[in-house]
This record gives C-alpha cells, sequence and structure tokens, in this order.
C-alpha cells in the first residue's frame, strides 16, 4: 500500500527474538537496538492479549496508527498519536525480518544493516523518516488481488479488510486502545515491527473493541518512551 520493497525472512533474526522472550513472557522489551549482528541491530514491536489472536489482529493494530501519523513523507512531524508501529511496518531501509508467537504474545524485529542506521526502522533524525515512511498509494484491495496473484495465501478475515484504508475506521478505537480506556492496558515500549506477508502488502483487518476488552497493546518509540509518547 506505501509502494515500498517486500521484506526477506531472516532466521537470525527470529532465534534471537525467539530465544529471549522464551523467558519473557509479558511485554517487557528487549534491548533489540542493542542486538549484536546477524541478528540485530533491529527494532522490535510486541502485541498481547488473553484472548485468540492471529498475526493479522497484530498487524491491524500497528498499522491502524497511521491515522496518528503528521506530514508525509515521515509521519513523525505533527503526529497528534504514537505511530511507530506503523512506521516500522513501512520503513523502506527495512531489509529482513523475523517473528514469534509464545504465550499470546506476538512480536516481530525488523533489521537493515549490521549496524544502526538511517536505514534501522524508527531511527534517525526527522529528514531520515521522511525518506523512509511513504503516503499511502495503493489501496488494499489492490495489494490483495497482488498477494493472490502470486499463488501467496492471504490472512482469513483479509477479504473483509476496508478496500481503501486498511481498517475500518468506523468500528476501530484506536484511541481508546492507547489511552488504556474501559479496561485497556497501555504500555509504552519500543519500536518496530511487524509481520512478513501482512506488512508487505498492508495486510491488516481491525478487531471488533467491543469484543477484546482484555486487549493489551505496545505503543513503540524510537530511543525512548517521552520522544514516542510525545511526538513533535
Amino acid at each position: 500500500m506505501h509502494d515500498v520493497l517486500a521484506l526477506s525472512w531472516n532466521e537470525d533474526v527470529y532465534a534471537d527474538a525467539a530465544k529471549h522472550f522464551t523467558s519473557v513472557k509479558t511485554m517487557i522489551h528487549s534491548k533489540c537496538y542493542d542486538v549484536k549482528p546477524p541478528a540485530g541491530p533491529a527494532g522490535e514491536n510486541l502485541f498481547q492479549g488473553t484472548g485468540k489472536y492471529s498475526p493479522l489482529d497484530a498487524v491491524e493494530a500497528w498499522y491502524s496508527e497511521i491515522k496518528g501519523c503528521g506530514k508525509m513523507p515521515g509521519c513523525k512531524k505533527g503526529a497528534t498519536k504514537p505511530f511507530g508501529h506503523f512506521t516500522a511496518m513501512s520503513w523502506n531501509g527495512a531489509k529482513d525480518f523475523g517473528c514469534f508467537n509464545k504465550y499470546n504474545l506476538w512480536g516481530c524485529r525488523y533489521k537493515a544493516l549490521d549496524y544502526a542506521s538511517c536505514n534501522t526502522p524508527n531511527y534517525g533524525s526527522d529528514e531520515d523518516w521522511a525518506h523512509n515512511v511513504y503516503p499511502r498509494k495503493n489501496t488494499f484491495k489492490a495489494c490483495l488481488a497482488k498477494v493472490k496473484k502470486c499463488g501467496l495465501p492471504a490472512p482469513k478475515g483479509s477479504d473483509a479488510v476496508d478496500s481503501t484504508t486498511g481498517y475500518d475506521e468506523e468500528d476501530f478505537d484506536l484511541a481508546c486502545v492507547l489511552s488504556g480506556g474501559n479496561g485497556v492496558t497501555y504500555l509504552g515500549a519500543f519500536g518496530a515491527a511487524s509481520l512478513s506477508l501482512a506488512a508487505a502488502a498492508g495486510l491488516v483487518r481491525v478487531w471488533k473493541w467491543s469484543r477484546q476488552p482484555s486487549l493489551v497493546a505496545d505503543a513503540a518509540l524510537m530511543q525512548s518512551d517521552t520522544e514516542m509518547l510525545s511526538p513533535e
């Protein structure tokens, strides 16, 4: 949807993340930007809830942060809400990724090079953000058609996603999720990651807030909670 290149699965990125979260069963982030190559440095996103979730559920939450973006390209300048998950998903410089699911905790890491640079998701100056985060160019419907034409499996529920935005704006109350209202727990955390096919094609499906009262979702940060929770 944002005209960026697809990512490649990286076994080292996956293995390091999965190993770390074998002993960490809650939404406590690793020091992902300090991970040594070949597994890092990398950004990281987490999603956890007590209900029954799929990779698509995690991606929908991360992508829906596009609603809080400011000026494009870049998203960061003028943003009104946390946006780091979305920017990580669509960061042009990212090359590899690895994802895991343990204890109903979903997580992904994105990696660019073997050292931190402007290619690393959610890293660098405002100018770097503008060079890596692009406005939406294609509809979800068009991207989904490309995925199917390629012979790749489309996640269950993806056909029902809004064909333009990639999520249902009327039914998804992102503000409620991020503010911690109505029984939702909000945890500020680190930034950067999502899922392979879902990230590349923008495959997101919005859950019904009324059906997910126990959702626990984190918000991304670049180098500190303050930076991402109070964006410029």
